[in-house]
Parts: C-alpha cells; sequence; structure tokens
C-alpha cells in the first residue's frame, strides 16, 4: 500500500493524510501496516516515534471486541502489541488468557504490553519484567498463570475493573 510508505515521509501533512486513508480502510490496512513494522519518524528534541503504530491503534480502537482479540494471534509484532494494548484499554478479561502467554512472546514490547494490559485489568503484578531474564520472565509468568487458574478465572466480571482485589493478591 502506498500509504503505508507515506507515513514515513517527511512532510507531516502526506502523513497525515495516508495515516487518515489507513484509518479508514480499516483492518483491511493492517497487514500492509504488520509487515512494514515500525516506521520510525523524528519528532521535536531529536526522539523518533512509531508511524506505523499510531495507525495500527486507531483502527483496532474501532474494531469489535472480537477482532481485537484475534489480533493477539497477529505475526506481526505491531499488530500483536497494539492488540496487547487496546485489550487493556477496553477491560476485555475474556483476552486475560492469551495476555499471560504473550509474556513469553518473542518481542519484549509485545511481552511489556501484555504485562500492563494484565496490571490493569487485574490489579495484580508478580514482579514480571519483560526485559528480564528469561528464567525470571518464565517465573512470573507462572505466577500469573496460576493466580489465573487458581483465583482469576472466577472473579466475575460484572463487579467492576477492581474486582480483582477481592480475589487477593
Amino acid at each position: 500500500m502506498q500509504h503505508v510508505r507515506r507515513l514515513a515521509s517527511g512532510d507531516f501533512e502526506v502523513r497525515t493524510r495516508s495515516a487518515r486513508a489507513l484509518v479508514a480502510a480499516g483492518s483491511e490496512a493492517l497487514p500492509s501496516l504488520g509487515r512494514a513494522g515500525d516506521l520510525w519518524v523524528p519528532v521535536a528534541g531529536g526522539q523518533r516515534v512509531s508511524a506505523t503504530q499510531s495507525v495500527v491503534r486507531a483502527i483496532l480502537a474501532e474494531a469489535p471486541p472480537a477482532a481485537v482479540e484475534q489480533k493477539l494471534g497477529s505475526p506481526w509484532t505491531n499488530v500483536r502489541r497494539a492488540a496487547a494494548e487496546e485489550v487493556g484499554v477496553r477491560d476485555q478479561w475474556s483476552a486475560i488468557p492469551q495476555l499471560i502467554a504473550h509474556l513469553d512472546d518473542e518481542a519484549p514490547d509485545v511481552r511489556a504490553a501484555s504485562a500492563a494490559s494484565l496490571r490493569r485489568l487485574t490489579n495484580q503484578w508478580f514482579g514480571y519484567r519483560s526485559t528480564a531474564s528469561i528464567g525470571q520472565r518464565r517465573s512470573a509468568a507462572n505466577r500469573w498463570r496460576q493466580w489465573w487458574s487458581l483465583k482469576g478465572s472466577a472473579v466475575r466480571r460484572e463487579a467492576g475493573p477492581h474486582a480483582a482485589l477481592a480475589a487477593g493478591r
């Protein structure tokens, strides 16, 4: 898609028009955005931001809940990361098992987004750090799995966003 390439343009207006066109295309644009990965563009202060990530997030923000959960299984890192972020924002408890599985994802940013959404959804942490050694990550991920199987899955979602507090820390 030509609009994806234009997201990396040095011209802000070109990037904006392309982003709008991709968001309008919806989920049909996700494969092209996924294949492109993060297209980094410079911003003020010498920083760089991903021009694709905000577009992927905008597309997923408009998608139905089941479609967002499905994107957790995407072959593309930037789509998995955005889906992990979106299910947390939407308070989608049905995605918790997939988020726990993504604590072992190959991509650190997907692991971090999954952990952040888990913490947001459940108010639990278990010491997980996405950049820790593989052994430390697996140990914390196993604590998540144990919590989910023993307490988390029994928490009634209807009780509100802080229902996990009642399940114990």
